[in-house]
């Protein structure tokens, strides 16, 4: 026999909760499917995302998957009532830091990070970052902590490494500094000795920018009698030359120091600040062979001693061929003379009448005879001027006479 029919609004009623029903599976199925998503991306994270309670021991109620490959243990080894607890893991040194920290941030209501070291299933160190917040009621009661933890071995190694490095670039900055202070203090004192021995030097020296005077020793100052700095530095190298022609010699000469990079030298006429000329020897050199920078040393010595005694030697030279020649023009005379004298008085002896032609002779005679005697009495050597510009023998200026 079949059932009653239901009422209308029972019917009604009844179609509405299996609506709901199927609604409801739905959902259901639909959290599962998100739940199993979750679960997979939860799986697949460099990590472990964790649920645990609020204490020091952090009794985890929830860890992920990726809690075998960060703590080498299975998850249910961590939850609830399994071989351990998560704070076991942490190693002692850190795990109060830890606890303050998650609590300072909790108490502001902040979420919370830090950094520790856990000691794997194997036995192993490995450092981790934990990044947390506080779970809360409705009413502000604290439920639980929920985060994500990651392995930061590589990167806490790479710090340790980089630490290394930095610190021993920074000892060996210390001592490459150390070394080129002491290098300075050294070149400082050679410089300050290198200066004491230029400003004693007898040698003037000076360092030449360009064509143009930088820096004068103390002997070169007073070579050229410059009273103040400004008498010679900027001012061009041309106020140490008596004549334009010998600057011209000095600049080519330059011009070959910068085209071979070696040393030039010469002697040529200078000029000081007063005026007065006098010789010098002049050597060139490059104040920097390694750069072509133009700058140059010079240095100037005072040779007009050496001119002088150049130009004695030349005077006793020509002095000795002097007195060698009129020696020689005596001795070839003095025998020819005598004869002659002789014959003249025989002459005049037995010619009276031949007195006056005899007695010229007589006086020409007597005058080659003086000439002998100032010839044997030269003493020094000096010309005059005889015809167009030829030069002989000035026998009266070079004699001292009878």
């Amino acid at each position: 026999m079949p059932s009653p029919p239901f009422p209308a609004d029972c019917q009604g009623r009844i179609a509405a909760l299996e609506e709901e029903l199927r609604s409801a599976r739905r959902v259901e199925a639909e959290l599962w499917e998100r739940r199993g998503q979750l679960h997979a991306l939860l799986d697949n994270l460099p990590g472990m995302a964790y649920r645990c309670a609020n204490s020091i021991d952090w009794t985890m109620s929830f860890v992920s998957e990726g809690c075998r490959a960060l703590t080498g243990y299975a998850p249910q080894d961590l939850v609830c009532a399994g071989r351990l607890s998560f704070g076991d893991l942490v190693h002692p040194d850190d795990r109060l830091a830890g606890w303050h920290t998650a609590q300072e941030a909790l108490a502001a209501g902040l979420p919370f990070q830090r950094e520790y070291r856990i000691t794997r299933a194997a036995g192993d160190l490995r450092w981790v970052w934990d990044q947390g917040r506080g779970v809360f009621t409705g009413d502000g009661k604290l439920q639980a902590l929920e985060g994500f933890i990651t392995d930061i071995t590589a990167h806490k190694e790479a710090e340790a490494e980089l630490r290394r490095h930095r610190d021993h670039l920074e000892e060996r900055v210390t001592e490459r500094t150390q070394a080129l202070s002491l290098a300075n203090r050294r070149l400082h004192r050679s410089r300050e000795t290198l200066q004491r021995v230029l400003a004693a030097s007898p040698v003037g020296i000076c360092l030449l920018e360009g064509e143009s005077l930088r820096w004068v020793n103390e002997r070169l100052r007073r070579l050229f009698e410059f009273e103040a700095d400004s008498d010679y530095q900027g001012k061009p190298a041309r106020l140490l030359f008596a004549s334009e022609g010998e600057y011209r010699r000095w600049a080519q000469m330059a011009q070959a120091l910068e085209a071979q990079a070696e040393p030039c030298k010469g002697d040529f006429q200078l000029r000081t600040a007063r005026g007065t000329v006098f010789d010098g020897h002049l050597r060139l050199s490059a104040a920097d062979t390694d750069e072509n920078t133009g700058d140059a040393v010079m240095s100037v010595s005072d040779i007009s001693w050496r001119k002088q005694a150049e130009q004695d030697r030349m005077e006793r030279e020509k002095l000795q061929g002097v007195l060698e020649m009129a020696g020689a023009v005596c001795h070839e005379m003095n025998q020819p003379l005598q004869e002659l004298f002789l014959r003249v008085a025989d002459a005049l002896e037995n010619n009276p009448h031949l007195a006056n032609d005899i007695g010229s002779i007589k006086v020409q005679a007597s005058r080659l005879r003086e000439i002998t005697f100032k010839l044997m009495r030269i003493t020094r050597y000096r010309a005059k001027e005889y015809i167009a510009g030829q030069m002989i023998i000035d026998i009266d200026g070079a004699s001292d006479g009878l």
